[in-house]
């Protein structure tokens, strides 16, 4: 899939960079056309230990999802024709 190569553990991690301080990894899920991404070191010790608003990153999946990938115009214009203006 295309998101495969737009969503990279470098593009994670560069979002990412004001909560972790560790590496990112990211694991294919085959089947379901998913990834899960580890982000090393970013919960500040976690749970209890931890003194950030949300110790066990329960919003991280939500911030991810506000991030915005490039992608080709030929293959928005061939895969996804309604989501272009009028008249492109």
């Amino acid at each position: 899939p295309i998101i495969e190569r737009y969503l990279t553990e470098e593009v994670v991690a560069d979002w990412f960079e004001h909560f972790v301080e560790g590496n990112v990894k990211r694991f294919a899920l085959p089947g379901v056309n998913a990834f899960n991404f580890m982000l090393y070191n970013a919960l500040g010790g976690g749970g209890i230990a931890s003194l950030r608003i949300d110790p066990q990153a329960k919003a991280y999946g939500q911030i991810l999802l506000d991030m915005q990938l490039p992608l080709p115009a030929a293959w928005v214009k061939e895969n996804l024709p309604e989501q272009l203006p009028a008249g492109k």
